[in-house]
């Protein structure tokens, strides 16, 4: 599990240098009024396209996103650690997300979102390891 981990982190490392090192500034001509701002289509025009540079989406943008959205805190879903080893073994779990604090929060198949604390950081990752291959397609995030 922990190649896993070091691998996530290289893999996000190089995709952050990659989208970095393609970005140029936009041209300045002599011509330029130094008092107007240059149209947004015209620089996304000017720079370069590259299969390489990947789509930064934040997570709080996706649908069905493991993060809590700041308003969710009305209709959470807290567990015992107990009910969501079971839900993860059960194979019902689509999406996992572990904070540094411990706090997990599992993405259902059917959509509900449950947050659970764990009895030591990484016992989620230890857990879908143990559920074996029905849980191999579990998109997993920690921060």
């Amino acid at each position: 599990m922990k190649i896993q981990q070091h691998l996530t982190t290289f893999i996000v490392v190089t995709l952050t240098v990659l989208a970095f090192s393609g970005c140029t500034p936009a041209a300045v001509t002599p011509d330029a009024d130094a008092t107007t701002a240059p149209e947004t289509e015209t620089q996304q025009e000017s720079l370069p396209e590259s299969p390489l540079m990947p789509t930064v989406v934040s997570p709080l943008d996706l649908p069905n996103s493991p993060l809590p959205s700041p308003d969710a805190e009305e209709s959470r879903t807290d567990v015992s650690w107990a009910v969501a080893k079971q839900k993860i073994l059960d194979a019902e779990v689509a999406e996992v997300f572990q904070a540094h604090s411990r706090e997990v929060v599992l993405v259902l198949k059917d959509g509900s979102t449950l947050h659970t604390i764990e009895p030591k950081l990484d016992e989620v990752f230890r857990v879908l390891e143990q559920c074996g291959e029905q849980c191999d397609d579990v998109l997993r995030a920690t921060e």
